[in-house]
């Protein structure tokens, strides 16, 4: 129970506030008690269940009129990525209650997957993965980066995408390394920034870092 007057908890079983030394009727107590208010699952539920259904139609429609129809390319695939795409970006981003590193990590890797299939049924020139990935790569660890120094209560949240990204970078890197290739402007530039981000990170929050892995290792 709450004093508006004071507004401070007080044990339910005082008649009156030890502060304010007001009385606390019955009438006021009532008024007082604050109860969660529960969104209605079932309508929210079903609102993903009509949009997951058009999904399914209309990929069944783009994949069936381009089987029949236009046999040459295979544009169906981008129309399914795309609607399955803005099923997940709805459900996901803007109705989602996860915390913001998750939902930029979750895009991200959808928005990959598209441009890697985009890569793969168009010329496959690797337009997409050489350099557009790269470049959300570099955005997205400019955006973390932003939210660290905004919000550095949760910095240890934001540091853990650092390393996930940093984890990106290197694969792509060794990825090169096997195919004997040579790095895009794109991924060299995408690589140093994920790197520099996460040992200037780990020498700005040394102290509480070293703590949280003594806490996470039971040192």
């Amino acid at each position: 129970m709450r004093c508006i007057n004071c507004n401070v908890n007080i044990d339910e079983s005082l008649i009156n506030c030890p502060l304010c030394n007001k009385n606390l009727s019955s009438e006021t107590k009532n008024k007082l008690r604050i109860y969660p208010v529960y969104k209605n699952t079932e309508s929210i539920r079903l609102k993903y269940n009509i949009l997951i259904l058009c999904c399914i139609c209309i990929s069944f429609i783009s994949f069936f009129t381009n089987i029949f129809f236009f046999k040459n390319t295979f544009w169906s695939i981008f129309v399914i990525g795309i609607s399955f795409y803005i099923y997940f970006f709805i459900k996901h981003t803007i109705y989602s209650n996860s915390r913001i590193g998750e939902r930029i990590f979750y895009n991200f890797l959808v928005t990959s997957l598209i441009l890697f299939l985009f890569d793969i049924t168009t010329v496959n020139t690797g337009f997409s993965f050489n350099y557009i990935i790269p470049i959300l790569v570099i955005g997205i660890l400019f955006s973390i980066n932003m939210m660290t120094f905004i919000y550095k209560f949760k910095w240890i949240d934001f540091f853990i995408y650092h390393i996930i990204f940093f984890l990106i970078c290197i694969s792509c890197f060794i990825y090169y390394l096997f195919n004997k290739t040579d790095l895009t402007s794109a991924w060299i530039i995408a690589i140093y920034f994920s790197v520099v981000s996460v040992l200037f990170i780990a020498i700005q929050f040394n102290k509480k870092l070293k703590n949280a892995l003594m806490r996470i290792l039971h040192i």
